[in-house]
């Protein structure tokens, strides 16, 4: 039994620590992850073999009153309801190991520093980790619990960046991220307009659409009257577009996406307020970058 129950535990910190070092290192502010249980199949078919065998000497000759495919569905759903109920517990240096959590390991990963000085991917390492202290709780959907992870940067050693993440049965939410988390700004994206790139991405991958399309076309429309030399003007936004694409090269024009179609879809957007259509994000935030590439090599060959 014990080393049943060793054999659990081992599949099921494995599947456990893959599923935060995914959250930590790959989602967003409110996205999620599910604890994958592919890894129980082996195990769950050794146990279902053993109940098989069991039942077979307890009544010899005959049989099982379940199928097989009951019995391996029964020890299956026992092994995934084992973990979704299951404590999860950070072990960390002198952390005392609560009886009956599991275990689990995340001691470095891999995220960008935004500390003075240094602003690169660096593998952090895992700090003090005082979440073990705040109860669970339970629901039908298995066990909730809140975890305060902090990381340090291995290169400059200075302020632990901290994450917040919240538990429900096998399903995992970043919930928090202090400091917010950084937005890699391609290079031919124009400086003045950087500030509205990040917010736009930090609203979509939050989860929210209608600010991520306002910041988009805040970033187009500033971007434009700052081409025109628009100043204080009132201008309708087409007027902006119009006189913008006045300023470009008549080639690049005719090669290159333009800006207009782009704003005027996005002003559609923000004034139907749709905030359940991610698409529409994706789609026009392609067409400015191809834009704002596509313009920065045009000028750069036309200089060369």
């Amino acid at each position: 039994m014990i080393l049943q129950s060793q054999s659990f535990f081992e599949i099921a910190s494995v599947a456990v620590e893959d599923a935060f070092r995914t959250l930590l290192e790959n989602k967003h502010l409110y996205q999620s992850v599910e604890i994958a249980t592919s890894g129980f199949a082996q195990y769950v078919d050794r146990e279902a073999q053993k109940e098989i065998s069991l039942q077979s000497q307890i009544f010899p000759g005959r049989g099982s009153s379940r199928s097989k495919e009951q019995i391996l569905e029964a020890c299956r759903k026992k092994a995934i309801d084992g973990l979704r109920k299951m404590p999860f517990q950070m072990k960390f240096g002198e952390t005392p190991h609560q009886k009956g959590n599991l275990g689990i390991t995340v001691s470095t990963i891999k995220a960008i520093c935004q500390n003075q000085g240094c602003g690169a991917l660096w593998p952090h390492n895992v700090c003090a980790d005082p979440s073990w202290l705040i109860p669970a709780s339970s629901s039908h959907s298995g066990l909730h619990q809140i975890f305060i992870l902090r990381y340090q940067c291995q290169a400059c050693k200075k302020e632990p960046v901290s994450f917040l993440v919240r538990r429900e049965g096998l399903k995992l939410t970043l919930a928090g991220r202090s400091p917010m988390e950084a937005v890699d700004v391609p290079k031919y994206v124009p400086t003045p307009v950087r500030k509205f790139y990040k917010g736009a991405v930090v609203a979509f991958n939050s989860g929210a659409i209608l600010p991520g399309l306002f910041m988009l076309r805040t970033m187009i429309e500033q971007h434009m009257r700052e081409k025109i030399k628009a100043g204080g003007k009132k201008m309708t936004g087409e007027e902006i577009a119009d006189a913008y694409a006045a300023t470009l090269d008549p080639d690049f024009s005719r090669r290159c996406q333009s800006l207009k179609p782009v704003y005027v879809t996005l002003s559609e957007a923000i004034h139907g307020a749709i905030d359940d259509k991610p698409e529409i994000f994706d789609r026009e935030f392609a067409k400015i970058l191809s834009h704002f590439e596509a313009k920065e090599i045009f000028e750069r060959l036309a200089v060369g």
